[in-house]
Order: C-alpha cells, then sequence, then structure tokens
C-alpha cells in the first residue's frame, strides 16, 4: 500500500512532468483509480477471493424473502443457506458454596441449566436472473437460487419454510481514491499502476499508440504471475472495460 501522493510523484517522473505542467493532480487520479479498478477486474476474474472480506453470516427467518448486505458487492463469489439439521440440549452444573461463619460448616448446593444447540448445515446455491424464475414467487420450500434487486438486497427463491442461516462471500465495491488515501492493493501491484498511467497519459497525448496493446498485455501478464496464474492466451480485452456480469457464472437453468 503506498499513497497516492508518492504514486502520483512516480508517474510524473516516468511521464517526464515532475514540474506538473502537462497533467494536474486530478487528472492522474482519475487514470490511477482506472487503473486499480482494471488490476481488480483481473483479480476477480481468476482469482476472486483475493479480494473478498470477511464471510457475512445470519439468520433468515421462515417466510422472509430478502437480506441487505452491509455493503454494495463488486461480485458475490458464493452464497450457502441451509436450515436446522439437529438441536440438543446439553446441562450444565455449577455448584454454589454458602458461608456461615457463625456456625463453620459449609452448605454445597448444585445448580443447574439447560442450553439449547442447534446446527444448521449450508449448501451453496446458484444465482438466477429473477426473470428466469417462472414460479409462484411466495411458495415456500428449500431455497435454491438467490437473485438481487437494487445494490445490495439478496433475495432466496423459494421462500424458506423454516429459520435458515447463510453464508455468503462478496468482494466490496470499490470507492475512488482520494489525494490523501493509500492504495488498496499490495506493492507489487503499484508498480503495475505506474505503467498503466504510463500507458494511458501518453495515449491521451497521442504518444505512440501502436505500442499500447503491447504493454497492456504485459502488464496483464504480470498480474496473472503475481497470482500465480500462467500467462497463457492473454489479451488485452478489458482494458476499456470488462463486461462485469458474467464473472465465472455458470449457465443457469429456468425454475
Amino acid at each position: 500500500m503506498l499513497p497516492v501522493k508518492t504514486l502520483i510523484k512516480r508517474i510524473r517522473r516516468v511521464v517526464h512532468d515532475t514540474d506538473a505542467i502537462t497533467y494536474d493532480d486530478d487528472e492522474i487520479l482519475a487514470v490511477v483509480n482506472q487503473g486499480v479498478r482494471y488490476i481488480r477486474r483481473t483479480i476477480a476474474d481468476n482469482r476472486p477471493e483475493m479480494l473478498a472480506g470477511e464471510v457475512i453470516t445470519g439468520m433468515v427467518k421462515a417466510g422472509e424473502r430478502s437480506i441487505e448486505l452491509p455493503y454494495r458487492p463488486m461480485l458475490l463469489i458464493y452464497v450457502r443457506a441451509g436450515s436446522e439439521v439437529a438441536s440438543s440440549e446439553e446441562t450444565y452444573s455449577s455448584d454454589k458454596i454458602y458461608h456461615n461463619w457463625n456456625l463453620i460448616y459449609h452448605n454445597k448446593t448444585k445448580i443447574c441449566s439447560k442450553q439449547t444447540i442447534v446446527k444448521y448445515r449450508t449448501r451453496r446455491i446458484q444465482e438466477a436472473n429473477i426473470s428466469q424464475i417462472y414460479g409462484d414467487m411466495d411458495r415456500e420450500g428449500e431455497p435454491e437460487v438467490y437473485y438481487l434487486t437494487g445494490d445490495k438486497t439478496v433475495n432466496f427463491y423459494p421462500l424458506p419454510r423454516a429459520d435458515m442461516c447463510y453464508d455468503i462471500l462478496a468482494v466490496e465495491d470499490m470507492d475512488d481514491l482520494t489525494i490523501n488515501d493509500s492504495t488498496p492493493l499490495l506493492n507489487e501491484y503499484d508498480d503495475l499502476l505506474v505503467e498503466y498511467a504510463n500507458v494511458r497519459l501518453s495515449v491521451e497525448n497521442e504518444y505512440d499508440v501502436s505500442a499500447d496493446s503491447q504493454i497492456m498485455s504485459t502488464i496483464q501478464s504480470q498480474i496473472l504471475r503475481l497470482l500465480h496464474i500462467p500467462p497463457t492466451g492473454v489479451t488485452v480485452q478489458g482494458y476499456w472495460g470488462a463486461n462485469l456480469e458474467q464473472y465465472g457464472k455458470p449457465r443457469r437453468r429456468m425454475w
């Protein structure tokens, strides 16, 4: 993680603009944010778990349709859900000792308490588009799929017929960096941000556009190496933008 101010100074040296004549800080910062998103998209395509936060856990009551995530997800890596599979009661005991110093004896009393232990077994459920669901939206059963509405609402179908627990692993959406922030990626990626900014600023300045594709391919290869993925079949598709809607999604059936 590198302070953005330091990163901008490095970029200025590479693009020969140390006197801040050609580019102002806002222009460079905008390109840095584009570079961070480009790297994050590449990671999300190949190793999304490296961007994930803590697993989101909770309970859904019987008949409830949806839950709201604590943040806007860039993508959901998995959604797992399940209902109660076993419950048991365990008895705990403790001793209380009553002291009566006048009579000089100890009266020991055993106190028992019961605690109910409920166990849930979760399974992974697939994502579906709401337009693919043709059944009764109020049908209850064991949820088979989930679908998203709005920025961060996860809906289950069918509705759970019993209380259900869930585990969700997600990648949080990125907020643009400001001049006072630090880069959100590992230090090794900061060098790639400098190279990315050099390419983008040079293209905007009409400098050797023909070298753009080769340099971007090299940057993507370096990202894949950092992810421990052989950089075979590397293309620069996604340099100007990528389809963010189909990250690793299997083909969907109709419900």
